[in-house]
């Protein structure tokens, strides 16, 4: 036998297209996904800073497969990769036919590989093919609403993914996989965000963010009556889906969302793309903190319009988390549920990972961690919420932590963000909102009818409408219902520097 040629250490990721086979494509439809496919991968592979054109690279019809050289630190490509693919999968199959539109498996591996006169070769690439065809990387694609499904081996998730928090190791789950003669573990996960900008606010998910989970709780509960609030959120229904029809909202101008219905079903996950102010105000109309000029809010088929936030089982995950930087994530999980939460909590934090964090406080977290404690501060609650408003925005962390730990717990999740680019690595399905130009002379009486909407319905709200609409500041925030933005120690906390 003659000398191996010398090997080479690299990191490999392989790809592999959903169903490039099936009956319903003609051979026009595998072309354009062919097309498709490696214009997703050179943009996706520019993000990770290494252009597709620089890798080793080769075809295999129904994907590809590439080497990335070994001084390129692996944890960009985890962490940077699957993002930009995901989008840019997203705006071909926006302009393709359903048989020409694509969903793809991603292997990560990393090992020694050989090159001779045909190609390359070693145990290293077997054994990422052999992660690339695991039925649980399949299965993940099949139920998930994206288009990208993530495998990283044990070793690439053990030396690299776990100890890089820009790669959210806390949304993988481990993996047996048995293809023809490997049989090993790996982990599977639906990709997660890239690195968060620095940011000194958002240790603990930013002063903003926790005013506004303040000012929405304290509506929830009624001024510091829990019990009561329980009691009238178990008397509502079991909604499974959340539904806007025709809504229209006030936010100096008259907003509606495009296309009209929004609906989202449980573990579904839609993405209005809306400018702060309006996306604001869009959000305190869905979890019942403001009316809405028109329209209606519904879960499962139950209109929720006139009720305030006691009346719906529609969560609120502010900018960033909204964590309160002095309590721990226990104390952060289970505030305003009392004492009596403390099983819920260790129930909660062992659904979502975070048992061996309680005691941490928010700066210790990592964003993806602090984003997982908001969603489940947001099932502490008792019925737990049915859907959940994700609020995002372009330079603060990603919130894709959110949204996959919401989808896991069976949450209808709809995202609310100003970026069109985030919007589509979170979902396919897009909504705007536009101003509603064709009530422009009529916005004084819009205006009136609002002030006289503003009286909750049922006495809900009625002892403090005021207070709120006084204490909003020239920022369209909430200020305190002394005047000082505190009431009884933490009390209603608003939104304020949005």
């Amino acid at each position: 036998m003659r000398a191996l040629p010398p090997a080479v250490h690299r990191t490999i990721v392989a790809v592999d297209v959903e169903k490039f086979g099936d009956r319903r494509r003609t051979n026009p439809h595998r072309l354009a996904v062919r097309d498709g496919l490696y214009r997703a991968l050179g943009e996706a592979f520019a993000k990770v800073g290494v252009p597709w054109e620089d890798t080793y690279h080769e075809d295999r019809g129904d994907g590809a497969f590439a080497l990335i050289r070994a001084d390129v630190p692996k944890s960009h490509v985890a962490a940077r990769l699957s993002g930009p693919l995901a989008a840019a999968l997203r705006r071909h199959n926006e302009s393709h036919p359903p048989e020409a539109r694509i969903r793809l498996r991603v292997a990560l591996h990393a090992g020694e590989v050989h090159h001779d006169g045909h190609g390359v070769a070693g145990a290293a690439l077997d054994l990422t093919f052999r992660l690339l065809d695991s039925p649980d990387l399949k299965s993940a694609l099949a139920a998930g609403p994206g288009e990208v499904a993530l495998i990283a081996s044990n070793w690439f998730f053990d030396d690299v993914i776990r100890h890089t928090p820009e790669c959210a190791p806390a949304t993988y789950r481990q993996v047996t996989v048995a293809v023809k003669e490997t049989k090993t573990t790996a982990w599977v996960s639906l990709p997660e965000p890239g690195p968060a900008p620095a940011d000194a606010s958002a240790a603990g998910g930013g002063t903003a963010g926790a005013k506004r989970f303040l000012g929405w709780l304290d509506d929830l509960f009624g001024g510091g009556r829990p019990a009561a609030a329980r009691a009238a959120r178990a008397a509502t229904h079991d909604g499974k889906t959340l539904r806007l029809h025709g809504l229209r909202w006030e936010a100096g101008a008259r907003y509606a969302i495009d296309p009209d219905p929004l609906v989202v079903e449980r573990r579904a996950v839609v993405v209005v793309i809306a400018e702060p102010v309006p996306a604001a105000a869009l959000a305190d109309v869905i979890v019942g903190l403001a009316r809405p000029v028109a329209g209606s809010v519904s879960l499962d088929r139950t209109d929720v319009t006139r009720r305030g936030p006691t009346g719906r089982r529609i969560a609120l995950i502010p900018l960033g988390g909204g964590l309160l930087p002095h309590l721990s994530v226990a104390g952060n999980i289970a505030y305003a549920q009392g004492r009596a939460a403390a099983t819920r909590v260790s129930d909660i934090a062992r659904r979502l990972g975070l048992s061996e964090v309680l005691h941490w406080h928010p700066h210790e977290l990592s964003p993806v961690q602090r984003l997982r404690v908001a969603v489940a501060r947001a099932l502490c609650a008792q019925p737990e919420p049915v859907a959940v408003v994700i609020e995002d925005r372009d330079g603060h962390p990603a919130c894709r932590a959110a949204v996959a730990t919401a989808r896991e717990q069976d949450l209808a999740v709809l995202v609310i963000t100003d970026s069109r680019d985030r919007g589509y690595e979170l979902s396919g399905r897009l909504h705007t909102a536009r101003r509603d130009g064709a009530d422009t002379g009529r916005r004084a009486d819009h205006r009136d009818q609002g002030d006289r909407d503003d009286d909750p319905p049922d006495g809900q709200r009625d002892r403090d409408a005021g207070e709120h609409q006084n204490g909003r500041d020239d920022q369209g925030g909430r200020g305190g219902k002394d005047g000082s933005g505190t009431s009884g120690g933490l009390g209603t906390i608003g939104r304020k520097g949005r």
